[in-house]
């Protein structure tokens, strides 16, 4: 998942037959009132697909939850879903750097609803050859657990996490500038600790088999 060209198979069907199969998981959880598969332990109440023009930058699955009490608070879920993710940080046409302008986008769209928890992102992705997912997941997990960018960023120095972990946050933090299309330090920081922590990582395994087995759980 470093930066490269992007591969012929991202470019051909091979994506939409993955987002169709991840569809597939998600009405298979809907259909037997499982929960969303990352985010919140909350049992599914609806589904939407391909939902941008209803105003949700993530838009390929949007998953509504049904709270356990009334009390609770029913998180909405919105959903990128990417066969594989090369991180790329410079061009404003990759597709990573897409995925951080359309998690900003959601976040100043929803900017009280993702501090209150009741708006969160999700980004499914098949592939993780560079092994950066888990990486991903524990930069974003860091994040929810610092109510500001300050505090966040302390955790992120070299002796506090692994060089590969913060060689991603810093290829994050460039991806998220080229997006924003600003190199301000204070208000760079500002977005990284805010997409992270709205963001929920999922290494979706969505092959035929898979997508079939989910549904079949229904019959």
């Amino acid at each position: 998942m470093a930066e490269r060209p992007v591969s012929t198979q991202a470019t051909s069907g091979a994506g939409t037959i993955f987002e169709y199969r991840v569809a597939a998981i998600m009405l298979g959880r809907l259909l037997r009132s499982a929960h969303v598969p990352v985010g919140t332990a909350q049992p599914l109440a609806r589904i939407g697909l391909q939902r941008r023009n209803v105003g949700y930058p993530f838009d390929d699955i949007v998953a509504h939850t049904s709270p356990r009490e009334a009390s609770f608070v029913a998180p909405t879920i919105q959903f990128q879903v990417k066969v594989s993710l090369p991180i790329a940080t410079k061009d404003k046409d990759a597709a990573f750097v897409k995925v951080m302008a359309a998690a900003l986008n959601a976040c100043r769209m929803n900017r009280a609803e993702v501090r209150a928890g009741a708006m969160l992102l999700g980004l499914a992705v098949g592939e993780d050859p560079g092994g950066v997912l888990p990486d991903l997941a524990f930069l974003a997990e860091k994040a929810r657990g610092h109510v500001g960018p300050e505090s966040f960023e302390e955790q992120i120095h070299p002796e506090a996490v692994s060089r590969k972990r913060r060689n991603l946050y810093m290829n994050v933090s460039a991806a998220v500038a080229t997006a924003a299309t600003t190199d301000e330090p204070v208000l760079v920081l500002s977005m990284v600790h805010e997409v992270l922590a709205a963001l929920h990582i999922w290494h979706a395994s969505a092959g035929h088999e898979a997508a079939t087995d989910e549904l079949n759980w229904t019959l």
